[in-house]
């Protein structure tokens, strides 16, 4: 039965405070109230379950319209890491307050939680309409990776000369390479500072006509290579964690490699959104054919992504 908005509401937003929790048998410290969160992360012992005692409070007279309404309130628990929506029934005690208990298996409590306070009263219909919501809580379990700074380059670049004894091996191999990509947790892009020529155009601050084209050319190509390598770093993770399952939709697990897919899924046609993306990398898994159907709809994608097809066509349109 879906709960919809309507009139009258709590002006404020309701209180909710998690007023204790409980896990190997006993209260565990873990509620931090300034930031509105619970730290499962904390929790000492070998636990499977976690309770949460929580009270849903109203910082107002009742409105009006709704004095003799029955009143009804819940707490919701929701994550993405496991599609989990848990739902906790509070009770009215004497003090007017709403309590309840939401219980947590500890395998529906991964990544972070949002945890919030709803109270719901019928129309004359007797559908339930939404009357008031709290703020929300985070329930964190695993800490996240701190975000890059927005200036942080998450590849690192080198100029190295590839003819040069302490070259990566497959640079040495292919010494008029221009440029050769190596994924992984810290990946890095090398560049040949063996063409002087090709540095310099690269490296320059105001190119002009012909130059400013093959710049342009040149770095979305560069781009489409170092996409293309973090994108088989992806689908190998997201194989890893599939396990056994073949056809199980995973998705891998380095937060760089999550943001190149979901860039990736923005630009590719017939993708709704990421998750149909790790859907279709799932798929691309079970047979040949859909594997190479998959590749080459990505390399449309990536082209467009890294503006490659644009630079070409630009280029074009300034020589004719």
């Amino acid at each position: 039965m879906t709960v919809r908005y309507s009139w009258p509401q709590f002006g404020k937003p309701l209180k909710l405070s998690v007023i204790s929790v409980s896990a190997s048998g006993r209260e565990q410290q873990v509620v931090d109230v300034q930031h509105a969160r619970v730290h499962l992360e904390g929790l000492e012992g070998d636990w499977d379950t976690v309770a949460l005692e929580l009270e849903l409070t109203a910082d107002e007279e009742l409105p009006s319209a709704l004095v003799g309404a029955p009143l009804q309130a819940h707490a919701l628990c929701s994550g993405p890491a496991t599609n989990v929506r848990l739902v906790a029934p509070l009770a009215l005690d004497a003090a007017g307050s709403w309590r309840g208990r939401l219980e947590l298996a500890r395998s529906q409590t991964r990544g972070v939680l949002q945890l919030q306070g709803f109270a719901v009263a019928a129309d004359d219909t007797g559908r339930p309409l939404l009357r008031g919501a709290s703020d929300t809580w985070s329930v964190v379990q695993e800490k996240g990776a701190k975000p890059e700074a927005p200036t942080a380059i998450p590849v690192r670049n080198v100029w190295i000369k590839f003819s040069d004894a302490d070259a990566p091996t497959l640079c040495k191999e292919y010494p008029d390479a221009t440029h050769f990509f190596v994924a992984g947790e810290e990946p890095v892009l090398y560049l040949n500072s063996d063409l002087m020529e090709f540095q310099v155009l690269l490296q320059s601050q105001k190119p002009q006509k012909e130059k400013r084209r093959l710049q342009d050319i040149f770095a979305a190509t560069i781009a489409a290579t170092v996409t293309h390598g973090l994108l088989s770093d992806a689908m190998q993770q997201a194989g890893m964690n599939a396990g056994d399952d073949e056809s199980g939709v995973s998705r891998p697990d380095s937060p760089l490699l999550v943001q190149v897919c979901e860039a990736v899924a923005r630009e590719m046609q017939g993708i709704s959104d990421v998750e149909d993306f790790y859907k279709r990398m799932a798929d691309a898994r079970l047979s040949l054919s859909e594997t190479a159907r998959f590749k080459s709809e990505l390399d449309l994608a990536v082209n467009r992504l890294v503006g490659l097809d644009q630079a070409i066509k630009t280029s074009a349109e300034e020589v004719r």
